[in-house]
Order: structure tokens, then C-alpha cells, then sequence
């Protein structure tokens, strides 16, 4: 929540959206009932995580997840509201793993509509270039998604960013079959930031899907939070308006990838922690909360 109570000294608001508990209540139960006993450890945690997986690309527990983070949703932007009354800011929305592509499928199918910045986001330029790309064309396309409809409430507010982080988006996307980017796999948001680690064996990127020949173009960086002490220590007069150099433009488009840079010794070390390490990661926040703040 980007909290505007003073235009001078907004604030930012990190609420935690938990829905994992309301999908595993009832089911983890039956599956232990199938589960075998050996090496049970693991098959406790192969239940309790990759089995998500598993749940989201069945139909009947794909909508029982739409339904229930749809829900958190709106529950904790209530609250907020609630609290503070005269919010006239912005939301974004930071999603992890599996949580980016439940995100991305949600923003896809909202019918609230997407407040226009200035300048425009990474995705109002994009959105703009494939209508006129499919209007050429005459390819009709449905608003929604895929031809499917949402399960569940749309969302009460408009979404200012997404950030994917440890996002196999790329992966499901290609393996669905959707290897071209079109106007209706556009979420209903201004701005997607996909922050990938390098060691990271669940997160794909997304540029090479939206535009092939952002495959022999590197990720852009994130910036080190080392190398950017300064504007660590004068947050308030610093965020705003502030640029990095990394903020290119390829092939005429904003970049959408984003690479941290990998300060581990061993590989394998860091492949095993890579996909949980963005939470604790300054130089995250700090590239969170930049781009939050730059309009």
C-alpha cells in the first residue's frame, strides 16, 4: 500500500496476505492417508509445498485458490480501508513462486480498470503496442484470459505494480502452450517486474516470451543495496524521481526482467537457498520500494 497522507511524505505499507492455511485444511488429511510411511519427513514436505503445484493445475482446486487469495484480498484491503479511511494512494502487489502465477492469472481476468500514470508503466506501453499489433491483424482475443471466466469477486482496487519474484510464470506459460505474448495475458496492472536469482531452479524469465529476441539480451540488474547506501540513508528526498542506470530501453520496450546479482561461493549452496533468500534480500527491497516510489 502506498499510502499518500502527506504528498510530500508518503509512506509504504507491507501487509502479509496468508492463504496457504485455508487451502491445506481438509486436504493435507486426505493425502496422508494415501501417503507411505517411509522417508515420511520428506513426503511431509513434498505434501505440504510441491503438491501446490499439483492442486493448481487441477480445475476443481484451481478455483479453490483463486477463491480463497481473491478473498485475502479483499479481507485485508478492507481492514485497511477501515483503518485509514482517506487512502488515495496506490497498490502493489509483491507475489513468490507459485503465488506470482495465481496473481497473474487474477490480474488477467479483473474488470477494474487500470489507472493510466505518467509517464506509463512498462505494461501501458506493451498494452498499447499489441492492440495495435491485433487490430493490424483482426485477431480477436477475449478480455478475460484464455476463454475462461474468474471464480470469485474482482478486487476493489486498481493494481499499481507486480512483482514476481522466484516466478516460474515463464515456465507455465510456455508449457500451456502460450508462446507468444497477446493483450489478454496482460495482468490489469501498470508495471510487472519479474526479479529473478541466478541459482534460482523455480524462476524463469518473461521477456523472451513477450518478444523472442529478448533471449540473446541479458536480464537488466538490480542494483547492489551496497552501492546504494546513499539513497538508503535519505529514503524520503531520494526514492522519488530516482533512476538507475540499468532503466534501458530494449528493442523500443522497458525491460521486465531483473537479475540479482550472485554473491554465493558455491553453487549448489546457493541453488538450495536461492528460491526462499529474495525475502531477506535488501537489495530487493530496495528495488521494491524504488519503483513503488517513482511515481
Amino acid at each position: 500500500m502506498e499510502n499518500n497522507k502527506n504528498h510530500l511524505n508518503g509512506t509504504v505499507d507491507y501487509i502479509g496476505v496468508k492463504w496457504h492455511a485455508g487451502l491445506h485444511e481438509g486436504i493435507d488429511e486426505k493425502f496422508e492417508k494415501i501417503s507411505l510411511k517411509g522417508v515420511s519427513s520428506l513426503r511431509q514436505f513434498v505434501n505440504s509445498t510441491a503438491m501446490d503445484v499439483f492442486y493448481w493445475l487441477s480445475p476443481t482446486y484451481r478455483n479453490v485458490i483463486v477463491e480463497e487469495v481473491l478473498s485475502k484480498l479483499n479481507e485485508e484491503y478492507e481492514i485497511y480501508i477501515e483503518k485509514y479511511p482517506d487512502f488515495s494512494g496506490q497498490v502493489s502487489i509483491i507475489a513468490h513462486s507459485l503465488g506470482t502465477v495465481i496473481c497473474h492469472y487474477i490480474l488477467c481476468r479483473q474488470r477494474v480498470p487500470v489507472i493510466p500514470l505518467d509517464p506509463p508503466g512498462n505494461l501501458d506501453v506493451l498494452r498499447n503496442h499489441l492492440e495495435d499489433l491485433e487490430h493490424e491483424n483482426a485477431v480477436l482475443y477475449t478480455p478475460r484470459g484464455a476463454g475462461d471466466s474468474l471464480v470469485g469477486e474482482d478486487l476493489p482496487f486498481s493494481v499499481k505494480n507486480l512483482f514476481l519474484i522466484g516466478s516460474p510464470l515463464g515456465m507455465f506459460q510456455v508449457a500451456g502452450g502460450m508462446e507468444i505474448f497477446h493483450t489478454h495475458q496482460i495482468p490489469k496492472c501498470n508495471n510487472i517486474f519479474n526479479i529473478v536469482h541466478p541459482c534460482d531452479p523455480v524462476a524463469y524469465r518473461i521477456e523472451p516470451w513477450i518478444d523472442s529476441r529478448y533471449s540473446d539480451i541479458p536480464p537488466a540488474k538490480v542494483p547492489s543495496y551496497k552501492s546504494s547506501k546513499k539513497i538508503v540513508n535519505d529514503m524520503s528526498s531520494k526514492f522519488r524521481g530516482h533512476h538507475h542506470k540499468h532503466e534501458h530501453v530494449v528493442l523500443g520496450k522497458s525491460r521486465y526482467d531483473y537479475q540479482l546479482s550472485d554473491h554465493s561461493i558455491s553453487e549448489y549452496g546457493a541453488m538450495v537457498n536461492a528460491h526462499r533468500m529474495y525475502w531477506l534480500s535488501k537489495d530487493v527491497l530496495l528495488f521494491i520500494l524504488n519503483k513503488i516510489c517513482k511515481n
